[in-house]
């Protein structure tokens, strides 16, 4: 590996040619590239390694890599998306590697200090999230859930409002948000408001503006795209929640298949959280990159090699 010199406005802009970098403020780029190193790695090479802590997150300037979590070949990246990042913020213990298919070119910038930033920049942390929860809904096929993953358990109709306790007995038992840690769940129940609908309230439909999405306390909703088998989801599930985090529109009509109770989380209401409450943040984030890397898994098992697709 060879190190050499770049200038720092040569940095700032290249960080904001990056899809996920370009809306940041000036400041947040500028404080990115003082801490940013080149290398160079010939073809082959490690540029992450699973036998041990996330040393670097790594722009590639230069050349692709090939991105393996759990011993499968998930990704090909290029310049549009850093290597490292998803293993510096996954809270699992995961098997990853990526591997230099060409001499590669990185701007390195030590995870410590990426960690660091994602605290002191509000603007970062939330570029990122919306970045990983539209992968996530991407990666559904623009569905709240694959369908091997949903559950249509209606659940136990309640029969009065929920209280505090009851939500974060609700959020933290048994549900992906019990990843998060108490702090973030209670922040997160204060800020849902609870909804009784009727059976056939259509909740949105496909191509509107998605500012809200649910959890379902009790009842069924179903998720309709033209052309595909309904998807029904039931106690527990999320459902519209990553679209409007991401700020993209809807991609499926939901409707309430039975009488439902929701809890409804608005987007203001989520971004504020994220914005001014860095333990919501970083424990959403974890949990975001988490679901996306089993995804990844996922779907490159499907399709046999992930090789022809580039992510970005």
């Amino acid at each position: 590996m060879r190190t050499r010199f770049v200038s720092p406005t040569d940095r700032v802009l290249y960080f904001k040619s990056l899809p996920l970098l370009r809306t940041l403020p000036l400041g947040e780029l500028l404080a990115l590239a003082e801490y940013a190193e080149e290398a160079e790695f010939p073809a082959g090479a490690e540029l992450v390694r699973s036998d041990g802590p996330v040393r670097f997150v790594r722009y590639l300037t230069t050349g692709t890599a090939s991105v393996q979590w759990g011993g499968v070949e998930v990704a090909i990246r290029d310049h549009r998306r850093p290597v490292g990042l998803e293993g510096a913020l996954a809270t699992r213990p995961m098997e990853r590697r990526v591997v230099a298919l060409e001499p590669c070119t990185v701007l390195d910038v030590r995870t410590e200090v990426v960690l660091d930033m994602l605290q002191a920049y509000p603007a970062l942390r939330m570029a990122l999230i919306q970045q990983y929860a539209q992968d996530v809904h991407e990666a559904r096929g623009g569905l709240p859930a694959l369908p091997e993953q949903g559950t249509t358990d209606p659940g136990t109709w309640p029969d009065r409002p929920l209280d505090l306790v009851s939500r974060l007995r609700l959020i933290y038992e048994g549900a992906p948000q019990a990843d998060l840690n108490l702090d973030a769940i209670l922040s997160i129940c204060r800020a849902m408001r609870e909804e009784r609908v009727r059976a056939g309230t259509i909740l949105w439909e496909t191509d509107t503006p998605a500012h809200h999405g649910y959890l379902v306390v009790a009842g069924k909703v179903r998720c309709e795209v033209p052309g595909q088998v309904p998807l029904v989801l039931g106690y527990r599930h999320g459902i519209g929640g990553n679209e409007s985090i991401a700020g993209i529109r809807r991609t499926y009509r939901a409707v309430a298949e039975t009488d439902c109770v929701l809890l409804r989380m608005h987007e203001t209401t989520m971004n504020a959280l994220f914005l001014h409450n860095f333990g919501v943040a970083r424990a959403w984030l974890g949990l975001l990159v988490d679901q996306y890397i089993q995804l990844r898994i996922h779907r490159a098992q499907e399709v046999g090699r992930a090789s022809t697709e580039l992510v970005v």
